[in-house]
């Protein structure tokens, strides 16, 4: 399956993996537009039994479209940063179990995309993860916070990460446990791919019962004002 700057792949086996191949994988509207169709379709099929995403090269994706948002209404970036965090929140929730396969840079809402998944794993010899906020001088929306929270350890890693930006290798990473294995890159599906099978072991797992599980598990951690 293909949408703009994504293309889905599923194997024999029942796992879909997603690679984003839009270049720099920027998040504007349309990037948005395209990976809600990418879920519906994950959603709706019942043969896909675990899901992968990555990148392309060196990138995993660069965050928002920060050139093309100056560009554009103030109306038109909040409401696109609104369908991002809502986007979060389908992946986080989404019935099967999902691997983020960081093959370089993830940044900003690359990093986001990536920790909503249930399991990180992380080219050990390029790229970092980053939420650079700060240095941009963007406040991170209430709903993204909520969910972050669910996802990256209170004290040093939220500090270096989120707080200060920091630039943190796949080692540096998993040091603080934003990710949960780091590899070489030729291994790094293979790895990701180790994880979905482990986790559903040999009956697999029901949708409902694991969505529910998950909405019961991280569903505390956003407030009745951050839902969308």
């Amino acid at each position: 399956m293909l949408a703009e700057g994504l293309r889905m792949v599923i194997s024999d086996e029942g796992i879909a993996t997603v690679y984003m191949i839009n270049g720099e994988n920027r998040f504007r509207m349309s990037f948005v537009k395209a990976w809600s169709r990418i879920l519906d379709e994950v959603e709706k099929n019942q043969d896909i039994k675990g899901l992968i995403i990555t990148g392309h090269e060196k990138i995993f994706s660069l965050g928002l479209d920060v050139t093309y948002f100056a560009t554009q209404s103030p109306e038109y970036v909040t409401t696109t940063r609104t369908a991002i965090a809502k986007l979060y929140q389908r992946l986080l929730f989404l019935p099967i179990p999902t691997v983020a396969a960081i093959n370089g840079h993830a940044f900003g809402a690359g990093a986001f995309l990536a920790v909503m998944c249930d399991y990180r794993v992380m080219n050990a010899d390029r790229g970092w993860i980053c939420w650079p906020e700060v240095t941009l001088e963007m406040r991170l929306m209430p709903q993204s916070l909520e969910l972050i929270r669910v996802k990256i350890p209170l004290g040093k890693a939220t500090r270096d990460a989120i707080l200060f930006g920091q630039n943190l290798t796949g080692p540096e990473a998993h040091d603080l446990r934003i990710v949960d294995a780091i590899t070489d890159s030729a291994h790094l599906e293979m790895e990701a791919l180790s994880f979905i099978k482990e986790t559903l072991g040999k009956t697999g797992l029901d949708r409902q019962a694991l969505q529910q599980a998950k909405k019961d598990v991280h569903g505390y951690a956003i407030s009745e004002s951050s839902k969308l």
